[in-house]
């Protein structure tokens, strides 16, 4: 190269340069390279006869933090070329290596291929300038892990009746419907639970999760459509007293019961609601909740449709209405909060309520959905008087009277409350058309109980002794944690709370500890906007995060002259409390753990807590570090600790209650995973066994493409989930030998998903010898048969080792012979050809044994042996290598040669 290193010189200075647009590592240098470098003549000329440096770019880079290297040519050289470490071992903190080009493949799908591999690992590619016109556009793809999506089966409410032998209830609230024979009263049965009711849990009273009256309502309405207590037009509920509350438990539910009695002489018929808690027994006594009459005279004639709002009516303030319920002792979540507008027109009040989005899917299976109905009465407090939300003056529905329903599955509503007594009013509801919905000729309201009794009905059965994380409402200290002068705020002013009085620091460090009693840290701990979690900015801010979290409380613990004073630590979205929640920080959420720790080592000392940024939440801040929580969660004001509740009767696929076995099966037919449950197992499996029956208990069940199909009812009159089980043996048949009580077995039998299964002729045409015994690692078909015999196998012995070991070789000698090639050239292959032609005119098996042994083999067969590799094939190269020419012994002749009788 060197005679044209000065024409290559001239030829650059006439070329004009510009300085990259980023950082560039020469290959010359090993190092980056000076913007002025990139001109020089000389630099180019020692590009074309220097050495190419290429281990040094590579340390270079990944000295400097490169984590992706990309190469960009025609093929993937460099990318196999790079280096790792010292050691040249690959380790996960070595840059990425793509290629976007490789050799005999493709251009455009390696270059997609790469830009794929790069975007999978965190790297961010413009895919809307990669689709840009071609007429594409974004769809969901399945959900991958990190999503925070439960997949945990839950319970189809009244899934289970089927199997039970009742007929479905037709309704969300109750499972099963049956009337007494010979009797006309009208069961109705189900459970109410915050776990597959979740929309009830928005209705608490005092901190407890109360069923509205309004449900009491709706039930009673169910039962009238079901009995045609009324015409075809309309429901009618003559009276309906609410006698006690129904408390639903955290964890676990309570059955229901809906009774309507036999009809009386004017056609009315008495309907009582009662409950008892999921774990108790069947014979233990039911709680009655509301009881009253069905049927009646409906109302004259619903009012006409007529202007809204009524002319001269005075609009009302909405915003604050909830918040007023919340001081009065009334927490209703989103489901409840209905009321959009109202007006008052001398003593009537008007007001629009409707569902909120997340339950008005449900709207249609209702008759009068509990949670619209409660809204329209929540307008009641804009009547003043007793109806007012005050703090200790809550209001009860108590006894309805006279409703009569017009209409069903309404979503919204035009609500007029008519006050009819000291305690009563009269509500006239209609859909946003104006046409009349229903009417309650009178509803008399009483006080909220001081304090209402606790949920009962722990459950102790299968989920007995285990608990949940969860969240507590805890009340705020009475005196607050020293006076606003002896706190002191440090960090970011746009993240600290309002607390008039207290000092401001830019940071821990100028903390005067001799005028300060708590020290508050607001830590900036969030994921960088638009950052994934797998994304490399992501997991490095957690990282940062929790370094200075932790660095922050090391130097405050470490400082005694702060020995006396509190540090309080600030972190936003770290926990998620209520479902109105966001999604934890990944950043937030690892400095609440990481301190969590430190607080609970340090309770004096340490206080973690995550509030929203509420000003309600700012001003309950010294009360709450006032407590003896060391990890707090403010939200609205409210204080939230971390607690264990018990997981009593959780309903997510557990067992049915008793001794007897259980099965999972399909008992719905709605073609969704949801119509799987927990069932009595199928009497068959206590009966004795028949002829060639087996009894496992099972351990292990698989799960194949079957039993997916089965469970969705793609086919039907497939039942049965569960064709493939591993277990020990608890009972054999007549008829059934090599198997005994205590065997270890795996194999096909029908209904596996459960603890007990039994397979034979009577069970899907199954017989036991489908179950192989499971001894050591090996299969029973493929166990010596001295392994199957009774007693087990026998010791081994030289005499029996030498067995056998001949056995073994004569077994691989009678091995089948190689396949011949499909083209070959030489009289040896012909040769090769004939011999297995010859093999192939008689029976196929045996003659091919006779052909294997080594007394029968041709020249081919003696001229080549087996390697490891190629087990079936038969050409040199694939499998078969050539051997050495035998020779025979002084006086004795080779098989094959024509003088032992062999061609």
């Amino acid at each position: 190269m060197d005679p044209m290193l000065d024409e290559f010189r001239d030829v650059v200075r006439k070329l004009e340069f510009h300085p990259p647009a980023i950082p560039v590592v020469s290959s010359v240098t090993g190092t980056v390279q000076p913007d002025d470098q990139w001109a020089s003549p000389d630099y180019w000329a020692r590009q074309v006869r220097d050495t190419v440096r290429f281990h040094d770019v590579t340390t270079t880079l990944r000295e400097a933090g490169a984590t992706v290297l990309f190469e960009l040519g025609p093929d993937a050289a460099l990318t196999a070329m790079g280096d790792s470490g010292a050691d040249g071992a690959v380790t996960p903190a070595d840059p990425l290596r793509v290629a976007a080009q490789r050799r005999d493949q493709p251009e455009s799908r390696s270059l997609v291929t790469a830009l794929g591999h790069l975007h999978t690992h965190g790297v961010r590619v413009d895919w809307e300038a990669f689709w840009a016109d071609r007429g594409t556009r974004p769809v969901p793809l399945p959900t991958y892990a990190f999503q925070r999506r439960r997949y945990w089966l839950r319970p189809k409410p009244g899934a289970a009746t089927g199997a039970a032998g009742l007929p479905a209830a037709g309704h969300p609230l109750l499972t099963a419907a049956v009337t007494v024979a010979g009797t006309g009263t009208l069961l109705l049965t189900g459970r109410l639970g915050v776990d597959t009711h979740p929309w009830l849990a928005d209705h608490a009273v005092g901190g407890t999760v109360l069923v509205p009256g309004t449900a009491f309502v709706e039930l009673a309405l169910h039962a009238a459509a079901r009995l045609g207590t009324a015409d075809r037009t309309t429901l009618t509920i003559g009276e309906l007293i609410l006698r006690a509350p129904l408390i639903l438990p955290a964890t676990g539910g309570v059955r229901i019961q809906v009774v309507v009695g036999d009809a009386d002489a004017d056609g009315l018929r008495t309907v009582a609601v009662a409950s008892q808690p999921e774990s108790a027994d069947a014979d233990d006594e039911w709680t009655a909740h509301a009881d009253g009459v069905l049927g009646g005279e409906p109302a004259a004639a619903l009012p006409e449709p007529g202007p809204w709002p009524p002319e001269g009516a005075t609009p009302l303030e909405t915003g604050s209405l909830y918040d007023d319920f919340a001081t009065a002792g009334f927490s209703y979540g989103t489901a409840f909060q209905g009321v959009r507008r109202a007006w008052r027109h001398g003593d009537d009040v008007y007001a629009e309520v409707a569902l909120p989005e997340e339950v008005a899917s449900d709207g249609a299976a209702f008759a009068l959905h509990p949670a619209l109905a409660d809204a329209a009465l929540h307008a009641a407090v804009f009547a003043g008087g007793p109806f007012t939300a005050a703090p200790g003056e809550g209001r009860l529905p108590f006894v309805w009277d006279g409703i009569t329903l017009g209409a069903t599955g309404a979503t919204a509503l035009r609500v007029r409350l008519t006050p009819t007594g000291p305690d009563s009013l009269a509500l006239t509801l209609a859909d946003p058309t104006g046409t009349p919905v229903a009417s309650i000729r009178s509803l008399t309201v009483r006080a909220a109980p001081a304090m209402l009794p606790a949920a009962t009905g722990a459950d102790t059965g299968p989920a007995e002794g285990l608990h949940l994380p969860g969240w507590e409402e805890v009340p705020l200290s009475a005196e607050p944690a020293g006076p606003p002068e002896r706190w002191t705020l440090t960090g970011d002013p746009e993240s600290l709370p309002a607390l008039p009085g207290a000092a401001r620091r830019p940071d821990p460090d100028a903390v005067d500890a001799t005028d300060t009693d708590v020290v508050v840290v607001a830590l900036e701990a969030a994921l960088p906007p638009g950052a994934e979690p797998g994304d490399p900015g992501a997991v490095a801010e957690v990282h940062a995060a929790t370094e200075r979290a932790l660095g922050t409380v090391r130097r405050w613990l470490a400082d005694d002259t702060f020995a006396a004073a509190r540090l309080v630590v600030l972190v936003r979205g770290a926990v998620q409390v209520t479902d109105g929640d966001p999604l934890p920080d990944l950043a937030a959420a690892a400095v609440w753990g990481l301190l969590g720790s430190a607080a609970h080592e340090n309770p004096d000392r340490v206080t973690v807590v995550d509030w929203d940024g509420d000003d309600r939440s700012a001003a309950a801040l010294p009360a709450v570090v006032a407590g003896p929580e060391p990890r707090l969660a403010l939200r609205s004001g409210t204080a939230h600790v971390p607690r264990l509740t018990p997981l009593a009767g959780h309903p997510s696929l557990l067992p049915p209650p008793g001794p007897a076995p259980w099965v999972l099966d399909r008992v719905g037919e709605s073609g969704t995973i949801d119509d799987l449950a927990l069932v009595p197992a199928p009497d068959s499996l206590a009966e004795p066994l028949g002829a060639g029956q087996v009894r496992v208990d099972v351990r292990t069940a698989g799960v194949n493409f079957r039993d997916v199909v089965v469970a969705l009812g793609m086919v039907p009159g497939m039942r049965g989930l569960g064709g493939e089980l591993a277990g020990v043996v608890s009972a054999v048949g007549p008829d059934v030998p090599g198997l005994r009580a205590g065997d270890r077995v795996f194999g096909l039998a029908p209904a596996a998903f459960g603890p007990v299964a039994v397979t034979g002729p009577p069970l899907a045409g199954a017989d036991a010898r489908r179950l192989e015994l499971r001894t050591g690692r090996r299969p029973a078909h493929r166990l010596p048969h001295r392994l199957l015999r009774p007693g087990g196998p026998r010791r081994s012995t030289p005499r029996t080792e030498g067995a056998r070991t001949r056995r073994s070789r004569r077994c691989r000698h009678r091995r089948r012979p190689t396949r011949p090639a499909p083209r070959s050239r030489g009289v040896r292959h012909r040769q090769h050809r004939q011999t297995a032609r010859a093999a192939r005119s008689g029976p196929r098996r045996r003659p091919h044994r006779r052909l294997a042994h080594p007394r029968l083999r041709g020249p081919l067969h003696r001229g080549h042996r087996r390697t490891g590799h190629g087990r079936r094939t038969g050409l040199p190269g694939r499998g078969v290598r050539r051997r050495r020419p035998a020779t025979a012994a002084p006086g004795r002749a080779l098989p094959g040669d024509g003088q032992d009788g062999h061609p």
